[in-house]
């Protein structure tokens, strides 16, 4: 029943597309580029409308969709830069996320649509894609305001859900021809979206993506004249391989997406067959639209045209491992069912037999290992570029704030070694670094023999250090100290250290202070907050309050601080006595780091201090429901609860003072 239907649509696509590159002034539909980030291709169903999926579901059954799509990088940036130029991460040189610029050098989707007379826009939903990193060139409007809207417990990220990106995208008119790129953050973590029985978070954040993604179609209209491309950036490990998200390994799990296409020129071709490379979507809009070619990929109309064969190389990489630890980076590459891994060593796995890459074949099978160690060297020779030795850039330090909540800008590692695969323990210590203090399963144990077994790895350095002072694990105030020595040009590992020093009576924390002081650094726009926050506590335990204050004012000159900053500040101003100051930001973070039973302690106290009874009442109370066990705080509550007339509370809270044995005025004379 579906041939005569699909023959006739054939039909009408091709001439649609004849229409578009024929003689005269063509006449261009209008194109929208949808990005998923984080969903992985086995996360949605293109084949049933009764699944997670509707909306890409309908769009495959009137178009067509690839079976095999896969992105070059597992990561935000990089591999949507790799979509918009067509070009390999060895050759736009964006190679990660937060440190890396796209160069204007490099052409892009946007700068080709706009040069042929179409309108472009562009609504992002996170920081990683934000104009500072360079993928703004080429569109006439690219809003991405708004970064603070999607919320957890623990901290607040620098992302918008897809409403509110939907409600961006269409805040202003669309001048036809148009090319309007959206881009949904909401797959990412933390997963909030409210589940069904028998889902998973993760699938429920993609289940209400895809209805926003119908919310968007339907706002836009025009179906028939309308060229819709729907992809992913990356998938998500989810576990496999020892990974808990993505960024690390290139295995089918954070690279494998789902890739859709339907209308003029698209043909009802259902599934198709082969490789589909993000490098190729670029190319194939073009070849669709009659606008020539770009970058280092090719159109997939020979897919859906002739066939798989033969297969097309594919490419991957992930430089975290190397700017996160000090490891081996990874690249790897696959000729259709053979993948070689490139990680310290050279793996080789079937996917043929071992779709999820769990086996290594190297050994039993070394001429096909041979063959694909050449190909994946050979492959790399070709398509590097000279941006490829870009590296990194500075950025400001608000920028690395927000960064940081995403567990990103951990680059700087100079010496490289090791393999990732030989080292899991470290990357499951890492990714429980890099959760919120309430939600980490860390045995400090287990921290500190992974940190003296990997002396390079700066960023389990610099984030379990801190959470062993927090815990004030008995190795902390050494490890803080040997740091120091490991990573000599780390700021905040050096200030940390400082403030270990200072409490210990260290001459070195003192001289450290006036070098930082006359540096000009506790002025400088790209501090990080952290790094003034510290300094401004070894000022404080020095005695040195007028430098504490000066660190004090830059941070108070940051218009935008996150949760963790603010209580920093809060606590700072509160030690200097500007108590208002510090009662402004304890309510900020407050709202960010609620269940933080010593903030809403601190905050107690600084409401008290102002004679804000009632308030500092209720902060107290909070604390304590957090954390019940505070035997001095009960003798506060009762001391508040005299102050207020309220004896019988007053009574209550004594009572539990001296039952968990506290011996503090109002409650023992």
């Amino acid at each position: 029943m579906r041939a005569p239907h699909r023959t006739r649509r054939l039909a009408l696509t091709l001439l649609a597309a004849a229409q578009l590159v024929g003689c005269g002034e063509p006449s261009r539909p209008n194109l929208l580029l949808v990005t998923f980030d984080t969903t992985r291709a086995d996360a949605v169903n293109l084949s049933d409308p009764a699944g997670p999926t509707p909306t890409l579901a309908a769009l495959a059954a009137r178009g067509l969709w690839f079976e095999r799509a896969t992105s070059p990088v597992p990561l935000t940036l990089p591999a949507h830069a790799s979509l918009l130029s067509g070009l390999e991460p060895l050759a736009h040189g964006a190679r990660s996320n937060g440190v890396y610029v796209v160069d204007p050098a490099v052409e892009t989707l946007a700068e080709r649509l706009a040069q042929a007379g179409y309108h472009t826009a562009a609504a992002i939903g996170a920081l990683p894609l934000a104009g500072r990193f360079g993928l703004n060139q080429g569109f006439a409007r690219y809003d991405e305001g708004g970064f603070t809207q999607r919320s957890q417990a623990a901290t607040t990220f620098p992302e918008r859900d897809a409403e509110a990106v939907i409600r961006a995208a269409l805040a202003e008119p669309l001048p036809e021809p148009w090319f309007l790129w959206v881009h949904f953050y909401d797959p990412h973590q933390p997963w909030i979206t409210p589940t069904k029985p028998g889902e998973s978070a993760y699938t429920a954040e993609i289940r209400a993506t895809d209805a926003a993604l119908g919310r968007l179609l339907g706002a836009l209209g025009g179906e028939d004249e309308l060229l819709v491309v729907v992809t992913a950036d990356h998938g998500e490990s989810l576990g496999e391989h020892g990974e808990a998200t993505h960024g690390w390994f290139v295995h089918d799990a954070t690279t494998r997406v789902p890739l859709v296409m339907a209308g003029p020129g698209v043909p009802d071709h259902g599934a198709v067959g082969g490789d589909a490379r993000l490098i190729d979507v670029a190319p194939t809009i073009l070849d669709l639209l009659g606008l020539g070619a770009i970058g280092q990929g090719e159109s997939l109309r020979p897919l859906w045209e002739e066939g798989p064969d033969p297969p097309r190389p594919v490419y991957g990489e992930s430089v975290t491992a190397q700017e996160s630890l000090g490891l081996a980076p990874i690249s790897a590459l696959r000729v259709g069912d053979l993948r070689v891994v490139r990680s310290g060593r050279d793996r080789l796995y079937d996917l043929s037999a071992d779709p999820q890459e769990l086996h290594d074949v190297s050994a039993e099978r070394p001429e096909e290992l041979a063959r694909t160690q050449a190909a994946l060297t050979a492959y790399v020779e070709a398509h590097t570029g000279p941006l490829a030795a870009a590296g990194p850039r500075a950025l400001d330090a608000e920028t690395q704030a927000l960064l940081s909540q995403l567990g990103y800008v951990d680059a700087g590692v100079e010496e490289t070694g090791g393999d990732l695969y030989d080292s899991l323990d470290l990357l499951a210590v890492h990714d429980q670094l890099s959760l919120s203090p309430s939600q980490r399963r860390l045995d400090p144990a287990l921290l500190v023999r992974v940190l003296r077994a990997h002396p390079r790895a700066l960023s389990l350095w610099a984030r379990g250090v801190p959470f062993l002072l927090e815990l004030e694990h008995p190795e902390a105030a050494a490890l803080a100290i040997e740091a120091a020595g490991l990573f000599p040009h780390d700021e905040e590992v050096q200030a940390r250290a400082a403030t270990v020093m200072a409490r210990a009576g260290d001459p070195r924390a003192a001289d450290g202070l006036t070098a930082f002081m006359a540096s000009g650094r506790g002025a400088a726009t790209d501090t990080r907050s952290e790094v003034l926050a510290l300094w401004a506590q070894v000022a404080l335990s020095l005695g040195r309050v007028e430098d504490a204050r000066a660190l004090v004012n830059t941070l108070a000159a940051r218009p935008l601080l996150l949760g963790p900053e603010l209580y920093d500040r809060a606590l700072l101003r509160h030690s200097l006595g500007d108590v208002p100051g510090a009662a402004a930001d304890y309510a900020q973070a407050a709202r960010v780091l609620s269940d933080d039973a010593a903030l809403w302690a601190n905050f107690a106290g600084a409401l008290a201090q102002l004679g804000r009874l009632p308030e500092a009442m209720t902060a107290v109370e909070r604390s304590l429901a957090l954390d019940p066990t505070q035997t001095t705080l009960w003798a506060r509550k009762a001391a508040l609860a005299q102050a207020m007339g309220d004896e019988a509370k007053a009574a209550e809270s004594c009572a539990e003072h001296q039952r968990l044995g506290g011996r503090v005025a109002p409650c023992v004379q």
